[in-house]
């Protein structure tokens, strides 16, 4: 990102399609009989609770190493936290992220952006943390369509708003 603004803009267009992450949830059955949170589409997969816990806690982690500069493995796990077992925690979880998320949008600087961020996997620009978030976003939410398509739940349009 070459600036606050674009960096701005770039979480403006994931918060729009993000609502197709939304819908993708609300798809999920739920309840106490619901065993879909535990699947894995194969062995040593992550199962859909741990994806769901992974998508929105590593931006939680990332977004504290950016406004920290440092993020250690501890820290990390603390945000990820335990697998998501219902829609109810899957959405408290993206609520937090996003409230994460639009603290950091909003008070972002030039500085941050071109600060070194120690992440317990290597030293990065603030603006490459940034991006760490948009693009895992995008990875783990193509993961998510693959596993509801294994569950037989047709994953929604992605561009609905």
């Amino acid at each position: 990102m070459d600036s606050v603004q674009a960096l701005r803009e770039r979480f403006g267009w994931l918060a729009y399609t993000e609502a197709a992450t939304r819908k993708m949830l609300e798809a999920i059955p739920d309840g106490p009989a619901s065993e879909r949170w535990s699947f894995a589409p194969a062995p040593g997969a992550r199962t859909l609770g741990e994806l769901v816990a992974h998508l929105y806690g590593a931006e939680l982690a990332c977004w504290k190493g950016f406004q920290t500069g440092a993020l250690t493995q501890a820290e990390h796990d603390a945000e990820v936290g335990p697998p998501v077992k219902s829609r109810s925690e899957a959405f408290a979880l993206m609520a937090r992220a996003h409230a994460r998320r639009g603290e950091v949008l909003a008070y972002a600087t030039p500085a941050q952006l071109e600060r070194d961020v120690a992440l317990f996997y290597g030293t990065f620009k603030g603006s490459q943390v940034a991006g760490f978030v948009y693009d895992e976003h995008w990875h783990h939410r193509g993961q998510l369509t693959v596993y509801l398509r294994c569950l037989g739940i047709a994953p929604p349009f992605l561009y609905a708003g």
